[in-house]
């Protein structure tokens, strides 16, 4: 019962994570560039629009895949109860390293909204 509670907090911490930093991003994204705090790219720290832009783009992302990836990590580990020490763990892994790559992956479309609204000087399109 112990490592399946460990599992369930680690599982789905992740995306609440996530999800917090998500709906700041979008609602109080950080106001000035900085290299501590937001998305930060090359491109996204080309000038403020770009910057705001970011944030907001990839906050909409993250309240989006963030409350589902939590329902799937939630699910994988209530599916994992009573199983063995070993299994449990396997499966925490497996979920921990599906959330992180869904994370970094949710750069794609956001560096694709980035070429698609601004040219490579951080000016937006007409």
């Amino acid at each position: 019962m112990g490592y399946w509670i460990l599992s369930l907090i680690a599982n789905t911490i992740i995306p609440i994570i996530i999800t917090i930093a998500g709906f700041i991003l979008v609602k109080r994204a950080p106001k000035k560039i900085n290299g501590l705090v937001g998305y930060r790219t090359t491109m996204s720290m080309k000038n403020n629009d770009t910057w705001v832009f970011a944030n907001h783009y990839f906050g909409k992302i993250c309240t989006i895949t963030g409350p589902v990836m939590f329902f799937l990590s939630l699910a994988a580990t209530i599916f994992i109860y009573g199983k063995s020490d070993v299994t449990i763990l396997y499966v925490t892994l497996a979920v921990v390293i599906i959330e992180t790559l869904v994370l970094i992956a949710s750069i794609v479309p956001t560096e694709k909204a980035f070429k698609k609204t601004f040219d490579n000087d951080g000016r937006r399109k007409i």
